[in-house]
């Protein structure tokens, strides 16, 4: 999935050099006034920063932030498509990840297994299959995410809130050199793209 790599908690110990203090004996912590700290900066510049507008792109963002459990690096741009120009989008993606020349090759095998017959244009049924079902998808290479323009309420809000999974998952872990293709590692780029998948659906 997308990430910049695990990250792990840096630790940082704080030396001070000096002369050695005189020896005394220690305060009982309960005997220590503790004043609360007094900021130099006005009380204004310190205020909570407004909540985004229910419904908005970036109140669905916090909600996907918070049922994942993935911070927001960024936020996400969104762009609707009409559907000749969204297969035209999913088509260029699937190309990137996945060469047509390697996809003819897996129909290839399914024929030579006895799974398709040899007059089945496996490349064009993958393609029909992919633009007919889409309704959005998030783009690792440009960072954006697309929704179809012909979704009604509910299906708009489940693919907003799938894609944008994907966003948190890119801004976190990379998707980008994840899922690019890479000659014999057909089953890793599966598993990859099954975990991102299952993972967004799950938090949906």
């Amino acid at each position: 999935m997308r990430r910049r790599g695990a990250l792990l908690p840096g630790l940082v110990f704080l030396l001070a050099c000096g002369a050695e203090a005189p020896r005394t004996r220690p305060v009982p912590l309960d005997l220590v006034p503790l004043a609360p700290p007094v900021s130099p900066y006005p009380t204004s510049t310190l205020a909570a920063p407004p909540r985004p507008a229910p419904g908005s792109l970036e109140a669905y963002l916090e909600r996907v932030s918070e049922a994942r459990g993935l911070p927001i690096r960024q936020s996400v741009p969104a762009r609707i498509l009409s559907r000749p120009a969204m297969r035209e989008r999913m088509r260029e993606q699937a190309e990137r990840e996945t060469p047509r020349d390697k996809l003819a090759h897996q129909g290839e095998g399914l024929i030579a297994l006895g799974l398709m017959p040899p007059s089945y244009d496996f490349v064009a049924g993958v393609y029909g299959l992919l633009e007919s079902e889409v309704a959005g998808f998030y783009d690792p290479q440009t960072g954006t995410m697309f929704l179809a323009e012909d979704l009604d309420a509910q299906a708009k809000e489940e693919t907003l809130l799938h894609e944008l999974v994907h966003a948190l998952q890119d801004q976190s872990y990379s998707l980008l050199p994840l899922t690019q293709y890479k000659p014999g590692q057909g089953d890793r780029l599966a598993a990859i793209h099954s975990l991102a998948e299952g993972d967004a659906t799950s938090a949906m």
